[in-house]
């Protein structure tokens, strides 16, 4: 956490307060649609990509990027936050290069180069959404009531993107990955850097997955009281299935579905499978080639 000075970091703040606030102003007095997702896009590939940028910037002045707008905590909806609004736009001005597995097409930044940072652009990306993603609460499954369960599957849907095209190595138990990087029309093999791996990790992190997990299967979102509750013929059926497998030891339940194999009207009707069958229970004729 020492790679900035204070005073750097503070400069380094400001101006990305001020983007972040200039981007916000256009939406609020009617500006083109169309520049406000270019500068949406070219904020992610190239402010959104530095190395270890949440050290290099205080978390105060990415906040705004996670609040959930015009959210009223008394009775209102909550707004996906203005990050995924930034992420929404991206992947809407790279639709072709996104979908086909190319995004790192799109952040290719030549200004910080691998030898001084060991880390792709995509991956410095990765880090960065996951860094910020898990200081969300619209996001990280910290308080049920806030997640926004529509910006967050368009966020992790975006975070799986970013990882499909990371190099292999990012999540390796290994103490270090090396792994060959494209440069221009070339290939050169780096040692990724310990340090944005790290942070790359932490998407990995019991209690961060455990609270995801425990928002995603929210008993009062999903109305899992109504759906056990209400029962088919075909549930009750299957729960009466159930409970005689249940008491029948594993070599008769075994033998039970083999017969209800062989019944099976494929093996009826396919005069190929006949075949198999008649060769199999040795009352067959030899096989003979054809033609």
């Amino acid at each position: 956490e020492n790679c900035v000075t204070n005073d750097e970091k503070e400069r380094a703040s400001l101006l990305f307060r001020l983007v972040v606030d200039l981007i916000a102003s256009m939406g609020m007095f009617g500006a083109d649609q169309m520049a406000r997702s270019c500068l949406c896009t070219r904020f992610i590939c190239e402010v959104l990509t530095v190395p270890l940028l949440t050290w290099k910037i205080w978390p105060s002045s990415y906040e705004h990027l996670l609040r959930n707008p015009l959210g009223n905590e008394k009775g209102g909806t909550y707004k996906a936050p203005p990050l995924v609004d930034y992420i929404h736009r991206f992947i809407n001005m790279n639709a072709n290069d996104v979908s086909d597995g190319r995004i790192e097409k799109v952040l290719n930044m030549p200004d910080v180069s691998l030898t001084s940072c060991p880390a792709p652009a995509v991956l410095c990306l990765l880090t960065s959404m996951i860094q910020m993603g898990r200081a969300c609460k619209a996001l990280n499954g910290t308080n049920p009531t806030m997640l926004h369960y529509k910006a967050a599957a368009e966020y992790f849907n975006f975070l799986a993107t970013l990882i499909n095209s990371a190099p292999l190595g990012t999540f390796s138990s290994r103490m270090s990955a090396v792994e060959w990087v494209s440069v221009g029309a070339s290939s050169t093999p780096i040692v990724l850097s310990d340090v944005v791996v790290e942070q790359a990790a932490a998407i990995l992190s019991d209690s961060y997955v455990r609270a995801l997990f425990t928002c995603a299967i929210n008993d009062e979102e999903l109305d899992t009281e109504k759906v056990i509750n209400t029962k088919t013929d075909k549930d009750q059926k299957h729960e009466k299935d159930l409970d005689e497998i249940g008491t029948s030891s594993t070599a008769t339940v075994a033998a039970k579905e083999a017969m209800v194999d062989r019944n099976r009207s494929f093996w009826q009707s396919s005069k190929w499978a006949k075949k198999i069958t008649s060769l199999l229970s040795g009352s067959g004729e030899r096989m003979i080639p054809t033609k």
